[in-house]
């Protein structure tokens, strides 16, 4: 198992118990019905966007800086189509799926698989300063 796969696991398994703490450990006024959906879109989200980088960039490290911030302002657009989605759906609950999808994305999910990738394509400048 890669050092990405290891690190991605991990922090998957941490995020998801701190989702179950959250949902069944607080009281039921603080529930987020839709978070095992929340925490399922960004593990494959963040998987697939870390193997498109990877493959991307394979060839050329300087096309990786023009891979990563389209591929980033796709993850934006998707992600605010999905929070809209989530708020249209159910109303009632709007704040706390957004609110929690946030979390969930500037939590780490967002830059997990940029950085293995970054990690990878430029080794050297890791012993630089490291």
């Amino acid at each position: 198992m890669n050092l990405f796969l290891r690190k991605f696991t991990a922090f998957s398994f941490v995020v998801l118990l701190a989702d179950f703490c959250w949902n069944y450990g607080l009281p039921a006024s603080y529930f987020i019905g839709p978070l095992w959906f929340i925490f399922i879109f960004f593990l494959l989200y963040t998987y697939l966007f870390h193997l498109y980088l990877t493959n991307a960039a394979k060839d050329d490290a300087k096309k990786y800086i023009r891979i990563y911030l389209g591929a980033t302002a796709l993850k934006m657009f998707v992600s605010l189509i999905i929070i809209a989605i989530g708020i249209v759906l159910d109303k009632a609950n709007a704040l706390p799926f957004a609110l929690a999808f946030a979390v969930h994305y500037f939590a780490g999910f967002h830059d997990l698989g940029a950085v293995a990738v970054a990690d990878a394509l430029m080794p050297q400048a890791n012993t630089e300063y490291g």
